[in-house]
């Protein structure tokens, strides 16, 4: 993924970093209420298993520290702590 590449390129080497993303399978655009944009505010995601999206970082070149899913409303998210 290109934006990997992009992200690891100007992070410190040893830098560390938080990234969290949707479980599930698929990916689409979400229409949703937030608080500072209103109703019908659209975003897209793609959806990964917690194996899954954690051989997307290792390859990417990143160390994973931590990795764990919390539960949100009507969401998992997984969420990773990692290392350059």
């Amino acid at each position: 993924m290109k934006l990997f590449r992009i992200i690891h390129k100007v992070i410190k080497p040893g830098g560390k970093g938080y990234i969290s993303v949707k479980k599930g399978e698929g990916e689409g655009v979400v229409e949703e209420e937030a608080e500072r944009f209103g109703k019908g505010f659209k975003r897209f995601f793609a959806y990964y298993s917690q194996d899954e999206f954690a051989k997307v970082l290792k390859r990417n070149k990143f160390e994973i520290l931590e990795m764990m899913s919390r539960q949100g409303t009507n969401v998992t998210w997984l969420v990773y702590f990692v290392k350059k």
